[in-house]
């Protein structure tokens, strides 16, 4: 139903070039709504004015949370290192700050 709109408003209509609203809505409240056929086409619509959707509660908090003390488990026990990105590039971090070593 929501692409069978998407489509055909994206015939009639060009993507936006400008930002016109950002709306904050809870992701909830926006399953809800793109169930809804009405309520989706406004949404769609609304995307090809301009208006941008910033969708509150898409990741639980205990996966937020994991993710942040995976990630500061990385930090501390890998050193910062570069390399292009390339075939065949290790998985690395860089940790950008004041040092005068990091500013190019």
């Amino acid at each position: 139903m929501l692409l069978n709109c998407w489509k055909l408003i994206e015939k009639d209509k060009k993507f936006p070039s400008d930002l016109r609203n950002v709306k904050e809505i809870k992701f909830k409240d926006f399953k809800k709504k793109i169930k809804d056929k009405k309520k989706s086409q406004i949404i769609i619509n609304n995307l090809f004015k301009g208006d941008t959707y910033l969708i509150r509660n898409t990741i639980s908090k205990k996966i937020i949370n994991d993710l942040k003390k995976y990630l500061i488990l990385i930090s501390k026990s890998d050193s910062s290192s570069f390399h292009k990105i390339k075939e065949g590039c290790p998985n690395f971090n860089r940790i950008i700050n004041k040092n005068i070593r990091s500013i190019p």
